[in-house]
């Protein structure tokens, strides 16, 4: 489970996955990937809205007439300027968070990844990006994850190794690489 302080809206094309059995865990779904430490960027707009859905409103308002790609809306309470506007590539802003958080697995047992080609097709559900939807789609950001570590591992990369190894441990639902130290939690 996770504590999300802000989220991120970026062109992801969440798969039509079943939900006979709903992921309520925020470990098993397309949307439930995570990005941390992103760094500073620099918002094209940034203001106020009273929620998440006023922001998303605002994005797809100024995405009309090519001023918004993705946005980003802050939870916290001190934030007065909470939904921040980018007309920058969401997926060039993501690459530069060096923290990042996958599912292993959806509801229904399947791998998820943002790629299947690199693991067996068979039994593998893509999460993936498309940019044709702006202001569409949901990434976390700044998250926490509550549980335990059940194990770790070092000197890894890329991020989808880490998953690999993770896949490999009994119990572990959710993988968490570290790109600048390697490090890899399940």
């Amino acid at each position: 489970n996770t504590n999300m302080r802000a989220y991120l809206l970026v062109f992801v094309q969440i798969l039509s996955l079943p939900f006979t059995s709903p992921c309520e865990t925020d470990d098993c779904s397309c949307g439930d990937w995570f990005y941390d430490d992103c760094g500073q960027h620099n918002p094209s707009q940034s203001l106020h809205t009273g929620d998440i859905g006023e922001c998303l409103a605002t994005c797809q308002l100024f995405a009309s007439f090519g001023q918004c790609n993705f946005y980003i809306f802050l939870t916290n309470p001190g934030a007065h300027d909470n939904c921040l506007l980018f007309n920058s590539d969401s997926k060039t802003y993501l690459e530069t968070c060096p923290v990042y958080g996958q599912p292993l697995y959806d509801s229904d047992g399947f791998v998820l990844m943002e790629n299947c080609e690199k693991v067996d097709k068979v039994g593998c559900k893509e999460c993936h990006n498309d940019n044709n939807t702006p202001c569409g789609g949901f990434r976390s950001l700044d998250c926490l994850v509550e549980h335990a570590t059940v194990a770790h591992f070092e000197d890894v990369s890329p991020k989808e190794e880490c998953a690999a190894l993770c896949r490999k441990v009994e119990g572990a639902r959710y993988s968490v690489y570290y790109s600048e130290s390697y490090l890899c939690e399940c």
